[in-house]
């Protein structure tokens, strides 16, 4: 009868049952985190086990402490994985919220000299082709020309640097989103090649930024060329200088790791640049958007301007909140 399979159930599967409940308790105390890549799937096997052992315990009516201790350790396998799950959600935000702020508040210096190597060779090209706006025809795109050229007659009519019709701005965006982000890499990547790669990354772009807008100016277009960068400027100009200063740091461990063997400085720094790398992507993200979505359409400069101030604020309080927890990170 129905009792008796209950019984030989328990006969049978009581082994695995302890060794699940011995699990469920170590998961309890230090989450699925303190599992090897191993031990997960043999756990969430053993779950599913015992809850089809539950479901067939109560068909068998078996006696009211097997069904008790099942439940037990259904509970105990369901609040494990549920409680999992609430935890990588809160570590994704603590994540991008803190650490990644932090990392880049704590780097300020190196951040600060990214940016110097940003705008110092934009500043010069701009100079530069002030004096010499022959030079332009030379360095810059055809493209970047062609749009020069055009640019007036545009102006005239009411026609930015460049409009895109409102059902092509999403996949501008993220098209934009998507070559930025590819930018930043490479030049976070740069990095290990002594700071080299990253130093070469940040002067290159800054010297075209400082280049068009010379050129721009020359040609009395320098205000409609702004009026296109200031919308999404801010954030994506400051992200592409913190993916340098992320490969100054490793640059730095190659070069000066202290007390540390080489290999160890990288790991230390690399926490730090790692966590930098995801507020660059954070902050990409939201520039991409900007470009796409306002940038790229005929909205008013005063509408950009306030984008514009308000991607400088969320900025500011970004840095602020990261300055908050930058003593709680584990690198210099």
């Amino acid at each position: 009868g129905r009792p008796a399979a209950a019984v030989r159930l328990a006969d049978r599967q009581g082994e695995q049952w302890g060794a699940f409940e011995a699990l469920a308790a170590r998961a309890a105390r230090t989450g699925l985190d303190g599992f090897a890549a191993h031990e997960l799937p043999d756990f969430a096997a053993r779950y599913r086990e015992v809850a089809a052992d539950l479901a067939r315990a109560r068909t068998y009516r078996a006696d009211g402490a097997t069904l008790a201790r099942l439940e037990r350790l259904a509970a105990a396998g369901h609040n494990v994985l549920y409680r999992d799950e609430r935890r990588t959600s809160a570590r994704i935000a603590q994540v991008i919220l803190r650490e990644c702020p932090a990392a880049v508040w704590r780097a300020r210096r190196v951040v600060t000299l990214a940016l110097v190597c940003l705008f110092g060779p934009a500043a010069g090209a701009f100079l530069l082709i002030q004096e010499r706006p022959a030079l332009a025809y030379e360095v810059l795109p055809d493209l970047m020309i062609e749009r020069a050229e055009a640019g007036r007659a545009r102006e005239a009519v009411g026609v930015g640097y460049v409009e895109i019709a409102a059902e092509d701005r999403p996949l501008t965006a993220a098209l934009l989103i998507n070559n930025n982000v590819r930018v930043a890499f490479n030049c976070f990547a740069g990095g290990i090649f002594l700071g080299v790669g990253s130093l070469f990354l940040l002067a290159y772009n800054g010297l075209a930024l400082g280049a068009a807008a010379g050129h721009y100016a020359n040609v009395g277009l320098f205000g409609y060329l702004f009026t296109f960068i200031v919308g999404h400027g801010v954030l994506e100009l400051f992200a592409i200088a913190v993916a340098g200063a992320a490969g100054f740091l490793l640059g730095l461990a190659v070069l000066a790791p202290g007390d540390l063997a080489r290999s160890e400085a990288l790991v230390v720094q690399g926490r730090i640049a790692i966590r930098m790398v995801g507020a660059v992507v954070v902050l990409l993200v939201m520039a991409g958007l900007i470009e796409g979505l306002t940038s790229a359409s005929g909205a008013s400069f005063s509408f950009r301007v306030a984008v514009s101030s308000a991607s400088a604020v969320f900025l500011l309080l970004y840095l602020l909140n990261g300055a908050r927890w930058a003593s709680t990170l584990d690198a210099p």
